[in-house]
């Protein structure tokens, strides 16, 4: 007789079976659609491939909130069962969207390779970040196999019937190119020859620069010394004052003039030096503006040193009286004004020549 312990068995062993059964049926898949985006696309071009699928099984059991962005998952983008065909394909990217119990897994891929594309078996949970789950209790251990179906990668060669290579064309040029690159060759000729001609002429150029520069640097001495003078007649001043700033002031003016100290040439040396200076070429202009100007500083070197002298008691007192005559100091000023301006109208005339 059979025990009752044996009799037990046939009936643990059909709940086994219908258990298995059950999570097998849990665990299948319904429904499955797969479209690729674009419909044809070529060697080198990104594709996405949509595999949709039903199945009563809820894969985002155990997966923290964080790593779900409305409703999509991001797996591994590299799975090692691709590894082999890293050659044929590379695959970017793959996520995990869901919508109650339809789910739908993209995979982003570039071929390399034309005709059909084998995608081998993949396990989703295995492509699952570990880092996703609440726990590692969470974490399935099981399978859940996804089964692509071959893709084609299409052939330029043969869609366009193209057997060899074309040769290349040429680039397309925006409308008025051709202008722009001539005027740009245009000045960058004219600009070389005007380079080299800079460059031939520097010496001349160079002279002429100096010499302007100078012009204005003599143009601003003579502003300045006539614009002090013109202050020098407001001035209430004795007048062994008003004589010493006159020499003063017109010293420093021949001084940046001939571009030589006149702070202690004496009056009597002054005519000698200026001489020197230009070489003796005095024309009639120069010789009589810097004249005046001697006979003015000998008139202030008496108004300075001849006060309470022997020479101040000689007659006609007029002449000889240590102290300017009435209107006197409003002469000297204009006589001052008009020697500097002779001097620098001839210094223009040469510049001319």
């Amino acid at each position: 007789m059979i025990s009752a312990k044996f009799k037990k068995v046939p009936f643990i062993l059909f709940l086994l079976l219908l258990s298995t059964n059950s999570f097998a049926l849990d665990s299948s898949i319904e429904s499955v659609e797969q479209t690729l985006v674009p419909k044809e696309f070529f060697v080198g071009d990104a594709a996405q491939l949509r595999y949709t699928f039903d199945t009563k099984l809820n894969l985002f059991l155990g997966i923290k909130e964080d790593f779900i962005h409305q409703g999509t998952l991001e797996l591994k983008s590299s799975p090692a069962v691709f590894e082999s065909q890293k050659n044929n394909y590379e695959v970017k990217k793959i996520t995990l969207f869901s919508s109650g119990q339809n789910y739908t897994l993209c995979m982003e891929f570039v071929p390399w390779v034309t005709g059909l594309l084998n995608f081998p078996p993949l396990d989703l949970f295995s492509i699952i970040p570990p880092e996703a789950y609440e726990t590692t209790a969470d974490f399935s251990s099981g399978t859940f196999i996804i089964d692509f179906d071959p893709v084609a990668v299409s052939s330029l060669s043969q869609k366009y019937g193209a057997i060899t290579l074309r040769s290349p064309i040429a680039p397309i040029l925006l409308p008025g190119t051709n202008y722009i690159l001539w005027s740009i060759i245009i000045l960058s000729t004219l600009l070389f020859f005007l380079i080299i001609l800079v460059l031939a002429k520097f010496p001349f150029i160079a002279e002429a620069l100096f010499s302007f520069n100078e012009r204005i640097v003599f143009l601003r001495n003579a502003r300045l010394t006539k614009k002090k003078i013109r202050l020098l007649l407001k001035k209430e001043i004795s007048d062994s004052d008003f004589a010493g700033e006159w020499q003063g002031i017109v010293r420093n003016y021949l001084s940046c003039r001939f571009a030589i100290p006149f702070d202690s040439t004496a009056t009597t040396s002054i005519a000698q030096k200026i001489s020197n200076v230009t070489g003796a070429l005095f024309s009639d202009e120069i010789e009589n503006a810097v004249l005046s100007l001697v006979s003015l500083f000998v008139r202030t070197d008496y108004i300075r040193f001849a006060s309470q002298s022997i020479d101040s008691r000689r007659l006609p007192a007029e002449e000889f009286e240590t102290s300017f005559a009435g209107g006197e100091k409003i002469k000297i000023a204009d006589a001052t004004i008009e020697s500097i301006n002779a001097l620098e109208t001839k210094s223009k005339k040469e510049d001319k020549v």
